[in-house]
Order: C-alpha cells, then sequence, then structure tokens
C-alpha cells in the first residue's frame, strides 16, 4: 500500500512539475455579507496565507431568475472599496462594500448578489512551460429589511 502512495506522489510530481497542487491560502471574514434594512456599509476582510503576496480583483452580481434559470450579471448598486488589491503574505485587507440603492426598498423582500473574488494570475515571471492555478471565490450578500437569509432565499444559493 505504501508503495502505490509513493509511485502516485511520484508521478503527481513529476506531472505537475513539483507544483503543490493545493495553492489556495486565503482566510475570509464572513463567509456571507448582510444588509440591513438602512444599512449602506459592509465590510470583507482578507488575510493571504500565502508566502507571496497575491493580487485579487472584485466585483459585484446580482442573482436574476428568467424562465426559471439562474444568472448573475454584473451591476452598479454597491461601490467596491478597493475594486483591485495586491495583498502581501500573512497580511489582511479590509474591501468595503456601499450600497448605492435606498436598502428602505427591501422591506418586504431581498435581492441575492454575490461578492465574485478572482485571484489575477502573476505574470511577473514568464516561463514557457509554466502552468498557474488561480481561485475565484463567490461570496453570498444578501440586502433585505433585517439582513437574515429566508428558508426560500437560503435553498437557491
Amino acid at each position: 500500500m505504501k508503495s502505490i502512495i509513493k509511485v502516485i506522489s511520484l508521478n503527481l510530481l513529476l506531472f505537475t512539475g513539483g507544483i503543490p497542487l493545493a495553492k489556495a491560502g486565503f482566510t475570509f471574514s464572513p463567509v456571507k455579507l448582510k444588509f440591513q434594512k438602512n444599512q449602506k456599509l459592509s465590510s470583507l476582510n482578507i488575510i493571504n496565507r500565502n508566502k507571496t503576496s497575491t493580487t485579487f480583483q472584485f466585483q459585484i452580481l446580482k442573482k436574476q431568475v428568467v424562465d426559471g434559470k439562474t444568472t448573475y450579471v454584473k451591476t452598479d448598486e454597491f461601490i467596491l472599496s478597493p475594486p483591485r488589491t495586491t495583498i502581501q503574505p500573512n497580511q489582511p485587507q479590509l474591501i468595503r462594500l456601499m450600497l448605492t440603492g435606498d436598502s428602505q426598498n427591501y422591506e418586504t423582500g431581498e435581492d441575492a448578489y454575490r461578492l465574485e473574488v478572482r485571484e489575477v494570475p502573476d505574470f511577473s515571471q514568464p516561463s514557457e512551460n509554466r502552468v498557474q492555478f488561480v481561485t475565484r471565490f463567490s461570496i453570498p450578500v444578501i440586502v433585505n429589511e433585517n439582513g437574515e437569509i429566508t428558508t426560500s432565499r437560503r435553498q437557491s444559493l
């Protein structure tokens, strides 16, 4: 059994050129963003747990359901600060979200969004034989009267 694991491990190292398969060392807090009635600001904290600096790009997508099909489209209902940032190793970065519309409109309903966090590829060390893995995260953003996710919305997220 141990010899089979060694062979598999050796093949993985040879196949990937010794590149670690799991690179994503990021911590996000909170894992859901909630806007309550009259709330305009919220924030997300990201900590880069990698040994190198990492650049991220952010955008907000609004959930739309048309003919039973769910899609996410870009929206200007939020302002993100910063929309792109480079985080140094073992350092935190605070991302602020500001709702540009009036959250009073959500007294009887709610809207669902996603904060898309994309790792930007590092092209500073060009190489012909290099494969680079980047990550993309999608964090739920809910806007309603009390900031809570309703049962029906929980099932569709």
